[in-house]
């Protein structure tokens, strides 16, 4: 019994980490990250150019955990979920998400882990574990799964092409494939 109280008090002590809180970044700081999405809106702009152009061109777009957090914070619509200031990290192979939510009328932290997958050329995020305020939440990990995967493929969907390999590395992302 002892050891399940040690066991449970190290799993909440070292949460994993997760990126910045974009609204506490300095403005300068905002601006420098947005300037570095607008590269990889220039790479998603080729892809789909090369897409139109029926060129059957692989693609490889490196998508840092900066650029993913400045993409969450701008364009990710979160009026249909009920977690605000969301944010998130890239550690080998684990996606984890952050955010803040009202859980049965309290405020509360969630925080939900998994990883991409490719299914049917397109991203795929696999939920391992929701925790709101560190408690497990199963009931609502598969909806938090589909809205996450709904996300990343609206993220996406400016660079038609069929996906065929993901690989999430410390801090960053590599997406790979093939345009239609």
């Amino acid at each position: 019994m002892c050891l399940l109280g040690v066991a449970w008090m190290w799993r909440t002590s070292t949460r994993p980490r997760v990126g910045e809180d974009f609204t506490t970044l300095a403005p300068i700081e905002k601006e420098k990250r947005r300037a570095e999405t607008k590269q990889l809106d220039a790479q998603i702009k080729d892809i789909r150019k090369s897409a139109q152009a029926k060129e059957n061109k692989r693609f490889t777009l490196q998508i840092s955990e900066n650029q993913l957090n400045t993409l969450l914070q701008d364009r990710l619509d979160l009026s249909k979920f009920p977690i605000t200031n969301l944010r998130a990290a890239l550690d080998p192979n684990r996606l984890t998400l952050k955010g803040d939510a009202s859980y049965r009328g309290f405020p509360a932290e969630a925080r939900l882990a998994g990883n991409i997958e490719v299914q049917n050329g397109a991203l795929a995020f696999k939920a391992e574990s929701l925790e709101i305020s560190g408690v497990p939440v199963s009931s609502l990990r598969d909806k938090a799964e589909t809205e996450i995967t709904k996300g990343l493929q609206k993220l996406l969907q400016e660079a038609p092409g069929k996906i065929d390999r993901v690989e999430i590395g410390d801090r960053t992302m590599t997406i790979e494939g093939i345009t239609d």
